[in-house]
C-alpha cells in the first residue's frame, strides 16, 4: 500500500496560510497603509494663487500643508501664513473647507494721504501712518479747527472683514469712520467713501451757521466752530437720543453713548439742552446729561462694565436693584467710596461694585 509523500500532506496547510497572509496583506494595504501624499506641484489647485509652500507632511491618512501668500487690496497689502489639512478617503485627497490662519501681517501704508468728503467739504483727514488700528494723523473740521486724529475719533473696533471702525467725538459725535481695505476711508456711518488726495475745489461751500445763546445775547457762529467758542460742554450720563426738536414728537437724529461729550449751544428750557451733533443743531434731555462747566459739577469718570453688573439704589448688596447693565456698557461715575461707584442713573443716582467695572478717562 502506497503512502502520500510527506510534503504533499502539508500542501493544503501551506495554501491556507498563503491565502490568510494575502488576505491580511490586503486588509493592511487598504486600511492601515500610509498613502502617498500629494506633491507640491499637485497642491496648487487647493491653495491661493501665488502661494509658497513652506511645509508638506503626510501622516497616515492626513496631510498638513503650511504655506504663505500675499494679497493686495486697494489700500492694504497683507502676507498671510496659513495651514490646510487634507484627508485621504475613497482613494483621493480632499482638503478641509477652511484654512487655518497662523499669522497675518498687514501693510496699510498706501492709506497715507489727505482725504476729503465731497458731501462735507469742511472735513479733511490727513493720514500719516496706520498700523494695527493706531492712526497717526490729523483732522481739520471747519476753517480754523485742526487737531490730532484721536481728538475727533475714538473707540476703534476691528471688524471680521479686516476693516477698522472709529466713533466720532466732540463736534463729530454720532459720526462713524470706517477704514476699508478697498475703499479707504468711508465717513458718516460708513455709507460714502471719501476721496484721497483730491485737487482743491475752486470755490468753498459757504459755512453752515447756527445761533447760540452766550452771555445773555444771541451770536451766530459757524456750525463747526471750536467748542471753546461755544457756551459750554455737556457729557451724557446714559445712552441718550439726540432729537431735532426739544420734544419727543419726532424720531431722533441718532443716539450717543454714555460718556460722550457734546458741545452745548445753550439751554432751550429746564428740560432740554441745545447741542452740536454731527455739525447740526440737536436737543438732548437735561435728565441724561451733566454740564461740565457748572461750578458744582463733580469729577466725572467713565466706567466700562467688565461683566453684567447690577445698579443698586445704595452702596451695598442689600439695596434694591434698579437695573442691570451688560458687559461693555458705559457708566458715568461721580464718586468712589468703600468699593462702590456712585453713578448717574436716569435723572438720579445708583451704585455699582467697583470689582465689576473698569475706570477709564476723567471727563472733566
Amino acid at each position: 500500500m502506497s503512502h502520500p509523500k510527506r510534503g504533499a500532506r502539508f500542501l493544503p496547510v501551506l495554501v491556507f496560510l498563503l491565502i490568510v497572509a494575502l488576505a491580511a496583506g490586503a486588509v493592511w494595504y487598504f486600511l492601515f497603509r500610509t498613502p502617498a501624499g500629494l506633491a507640491n506641484s499637485e497642491l496648487t489647485g487647493f491653495l491661493p494663487a501665488g502661494a509658497t509652500i513652506t511645509a508638506n507632511a503626510t501622516d497616515k491618512k492626513t496631510q498638513t500643508v503650511e504655506y504663505t501668500y500675499q494679497t493686495a487690496d486697494t489700500y492694504c497689502d497683507a502676507v498671510t501664513t496659513a495651514r490646510l489639512t487634507l484627508r485621504y478617503a475613497d482613494g483621493a485627497w480632499t482638503p478641509d473647507e477652511r484654512e487655518e490662519v497662523v499669522s497675518a501681517q498687514e501693510d496699510w501704508s498706501r492709506l497715507a494721504g489727505t482725504w476729503t468728503d465731497e458731501a462735507q467739504p469742511d472735513l479733511t483727514i490727513v493720514i500719516k501712518a496706520f498700523q494695527d488700528g493706531a492712526v497717526a494723523g490729523s483732522v481739520t473740521y471747519g476753517k480754523e479747527e485742526t487737531g490730532l486724529f484721536d481728538d475727533y475719533f475714538t473707540a476703534v473696533t476691528k471688524n471680521p472683514d479686516g476693516s477698522y471702525q472709529y466713533t466720532g467725538r466732540g463736534i463729530l459725535a454720532g459720526a462713524v469712520l470706517l477704514v476699508d481695505r478697498d475703499k479707504g476711508l468711508l465717513y458718516n456711518n460708513a455709507d460714502r467713501p471719501m476721496v484721497k488726495d483730491a485737487p482743491p475745489k475752486p470755490s468753498p461751500t459757504p459755512a453752515r451757521t447756527v445761533e447760540i445763546e452766550k452771555d445773555g445775547a444771541t451770536e451766530t457762529v459757524d456750525a463747526a466752530a471750536s467748542p471753546a467758542r461755544q457756551d459750554r460742554e455737556l457729557v451724557t450720563t446714559a445712552a441718550v437720543n439726540v432729537r431735532p426738536e426739544p420734544n419727543t414728537d419726532k424720531d431722533p437724529m441718532g443716539t450717543v453713548d454714555a460718556g460722550t461729550v457734546l458741545p452745548c449751544l445753550g439751554q432751550e428750557n429746564e428740560d432740554w439742552y441745545k447741542v452740536m451733533y454731527m455739525a447740526q443743531l440737536g436737543y438732548v434731555n437735561a435728565a441724561y446729561v451733566q454740564d461740565l462747566s457748572a461750578p458744582d459739577c463733580p469729577t466725572l469718570t467713565l466706567l466700562t462694565a467688565d461683566a453684567a453688573v447690577n445698579v443698586r439704589s445704595g452702596p451695598g448688596t442689600g439695596y434694591q436693584i434698579l437695573t442691570t447693565v451688560d458687559a461693555g456698557d458705559t457708566l458715568v461715575s461721580v464718586s468712589l467710596a468703600d468699593g462702590w461707584y456712585c453713578v448717574r442713573f436716569n435723572d438720579g443716582y445708583g451704585y455699582v461694585a467697583s470689582n465689576f467695572v473698569t475706570a477709564g478717562q476723567t471727563l472733566n
